[in-house]
């Protein structure tokens, strides 16, 4: 339950590359829910398409949520045809075994 009187669920979404360290005071905070956005597991692919992006650091923060006990922790994915449309399945795989949540989209 969130310290905030009368807010129920407090959730996140973000690039997750700051989660890791934020988990503890986002828990003390209330937060419940985590969906962080990760479109590949190539690092660097993972670089290529965020122009700036540590692939390390955001499953750092996705696995620093689940320690933290945030339910459910769940990966977003957009998918583009010609960029990461072939990391699908190493994704679903990935989530899969590590008990997270995923939910993809196409584009283009």
């Amino acid at each position: 339950m969130s310290p905030l009187p009368g807010l129920k669920d407090l959730c996140l979404t973000t690039n997750g590359s700051l989660l890791a360290e934020k988990a503890p005071a986002l828990t003390a905070a209330g937060l419940r829910r985590v969906s962080v956005s990760l479109g590949t597991l190539n690092p660097e692919k993972f670089r290529a398409m965020t122009q700036r992006g540590n692939r390390d650091k955001v499953l750092e923060g996705l696995f620093a949520a689940k320690h933290y006990g945030r339910q459910p922790v769940k990966i977003n994915a957009v998918i583009e045809r010609g960029v990461n449309d072939d990391d699908i399945l190493d994704l679903v795989d990935f989530s899969r075994k590590n008990g997270f949540g995923f939910f993809a989209v196409a584009r283009g």
